[in-house]
């Protein structure tokens, strides 16, 4: 499944434990993926490869309790500043549901193995 749109400001809460995400507001008329957290490619319109990336669809229950549902993906060896441009997001494979962590840098540790998880699925198909 394949989202486009802008990328626009979020909390800043992934940063802070050092997983900083662009939060995607798709174009008119998509579909998301069920809720979870994927394995993603990212296309950035400012370079000519895609990015791995890890994805989460859906709610954001350790880092607040709003119910809206986003769509923020970790940039795998990407720094910079991507607000207000478009981008290409590519969501490839399921690594486990949304879950609740009992404090934000637990998430940061789940975050270290799904971010593992995504490279050793890409290497494995030499995608990127």
């Amino acid at each position: 499944m394949i989202l486009k749109g802008e990328v626009i400001h979020g909390k800043e809460k992934g940063r802070k434990i050092g997983f900083p995400t662009v939060n995607l507001l798709p174009e008119a008329g998509f579909s998301l993926p069920e809720t979870g957290v994927y394995a993603s490619k990212v296309v950035l319109m400012e370079k000519p490869r895609p990015f791995i990336g890890i994805t989460n669809v859906g709610l954001r229950p350790t880092a607040d309790d709003e119910n809206g549902i986003t769509i923020e993906t970790h940039i795998l060896d990407y720094e910079g500043d991507l607000y207000g441009q478009k981008i290409e997001l590519e969501i490839c494979d399921f690594l486990r549901p949304i879950q609740k962590f009992e404090s934000m840098e637990a998430l940061g540790e789940q975050l270290k193995k799904d971010k593992e998880n995504a490279r050793k699925l890409f290497l494995k198909r030499a995608e990127v």
